[in-house]
């Protein structure tokens, strides 16, 4: 697990964002089986919100939304199973970029909308 500055991970060209104090934890799964369970505890205690991308079916998200409930963890997952991420396609880089700022304008990490981003 990694905390990073927000403009460390997508070099965006839509500055000011007002709250870029703000960092985000990526947490990679490089084997999704056996899950990493206590990792991924680890990982959830501390946030609000995820948001899992991942290719093909959502497994990630699938076993981050068990393990949430299994510890009653108030994070919420979200992902292909609630729609802010295409539940089919291949993951563009574009698709990739537009999910996760719309989820960080959704999470409050700036206020201004962003060109480019999709709509739910």
């Amino acid at each position: 697990m990694v905390l990073q500055p927000v403009e460390s991970i997508i070099h965006i060209q839509w500055k000011p964002w007002e709250t870029m104090q703000k960092k985000i934890a990526i947490f990679k799964v490089a084997t999704p089986f056996p899950f990493p369970e206590r990792k991924a505890v680890e990982y959830l205690e501390q946030l609000d919100a995820v948001l899992c991308v991942e290719e093909l079916d959502p497994v990630i998200e699938r076993a981050l939304t068990y393990i949430a409930g299994k510890y009653h963890l108030p994070v919420k997952i979200y992902g292909k199973l609630t729609g802010h991420v295409a539940a089919s396609g291949e993951n563009t880089i574009d698709s990739v970029k537009d999910s996760i700022t719309q989820f960080l304008l959704d999470q409050g990490y700036c206020s201004r909308p962003v060109q480019g981003a999709y709509r739910r």
